[in-house]
């Protein structure tokens, strides 16, 4: 039987009125949408849109797939406070949308549909039955993983005074939230004192002039007039630079970089000398592989070793005293990436956005 008009109106505003509490209601619906293990593309749902605009979105989606809409509501029953009288409207419509079996194309399809409604049902148990301490979940816990040759290499090179050039390529969001966060943990883990928050960042141009020139022109939006001003004792930080290149060849990037480099470490050798300071410079290639005259190369690694990162993984979940069945859940989404860096990193993220939900 399907949903009488009336009865999809309340749903739509029971759904609506739920993700309008939610702190983040993108990440809080992805989550669901990936316990239900409903099938929905990215490309027709907005995460990122408002609670009303997302619901509307997604609604209009899952509505025209009856057997999605039951996996789907089984596990949004679960979230819901136990004195909520949404959950009597929820189990109605879940038991009259079961009473027209959604028909499939064999009987191969049908046991596999009733095989995989099972699941859901064992799924939601243990969702429902498992209370995560959020303060348990480490924010930083992908930054921490891994990394030890690059992690080495860094602090081998780093001295606690001085200028220090490093070089980095590879996928934005993997610099950005992997390999530079992990850099700056290390450079604050050794040298035992703060730099300067947050790092100054800007994206290399040929159309700007010097690099130097570039990098005052991005202070000016600080109130700071040039990068000097940020190594007199009035500041005494370390200071982090990170300057991102994505167009510029090899050999172009080597001609300014070559002077840049030399002119810097002549120039603020007196800010920095008996100062117990560090002017740490990280050129980030995205998407192009560069080697940097003068700069120290961080090899970024191509890939995780997925039965590596799963035994780590599985070992962290445990401590979140997580049943066998949903770990295991857990590593085949793992596994599925294959090691490959970015989908594997992104899933990670996902798994622990989700764990962040349940509470």
């Amino acid at each position: 039987m399907k949903l009488e008009l009336e009865e999809k109106i309340e749903l739509q505003k029971i759904l609506t009125n739920y993700f309008n509490a939610r702190q983040k209601p993108g990440e809080h619906l992805k989550s669901l949408v990936n316990i239900s293990q409903i099938q929905i593309d990215e490309a027709v749902v907005d995460y990122n849109l408002p609670a009303k605009e997302l619901v509307a979105s997604f609604y209009g989606f899952i509505l025209n797939n009856q057997e999605n809409l039951v996996c789907f509501l089984k596990v949004f029953k679960g979230q819901l406070n136990s004195d909520s009288d949404a959950i009597l409207t929820i189990e109605g419509y879940i038991k009259k949308l079961k009473r027209s079996p959604i028909k499939q194309s064999s009987d191969y399809s049908q046991r596999l549909s009733e095989k995989r409604a099972e699941t859901d049902e064992k799924q939601l148990r243990e969702q429902t039955s498992l209370k995560i301490d959020n303060n348990k979940i480490n924010n930083n816990l992908i930054v921490d993983y891994d990394l030890d040759k690059l992690v080495y290499k860094f602090k081998k090179t780093l001295d606690y005074q001085g200028v220090f050039a490093f070089n980095v390529s590879g996928d934005y969001k993997i610099l950005n939230d992997y390999i530079i966060k992990r850099i700056l943990q290390e450079l604050k883990e050794k040298t035992k004192r703060e730099y300067r928050m947050p790092p100054i960042s800007i994206t290399l141009s040929e159309a700007y002039g010097s690099i130097e020139s570039q990098i005052d022109n991005r202070l000016k939006d600080d109130n700071i007039n040039q990068i000097t001003d940020l190594l007199v004792d009035t500041h005494p930080l370390d200071v982090v630079l990170i300057i991102w290149n994505y167009t510029i060849n090899k050999q172009k990037l080597n001609s300014i970089t070559d002077n840049f480099l030399q002119e810097i470490k002549t120039k603020y050798h007196g800010y920095l000398d008996n100062k117990g300071r560090c002017l740490i410079i990280i050129f980030a290639n995205v998407s192009i592989k560069q080697s940097i005259n003068g700069c120290i190369r961080l090899n970024v690694p191509k890939s995780f070793k997925i039965n590596e990162l799963c035994q780590w993984f599985r070992g962290y979940l445990q401590q979140l005293q997580m049943q066998e069945a949903m770990i295991n859940r857990y590593l085949r989404r793992l596994e599925i990436a294959q090691g490959y860096l970015l989908p594997t990193y992104n899933t990670l993220e996902e798994i622990i956005d989700e764990l962040k939900q349940i509470n």
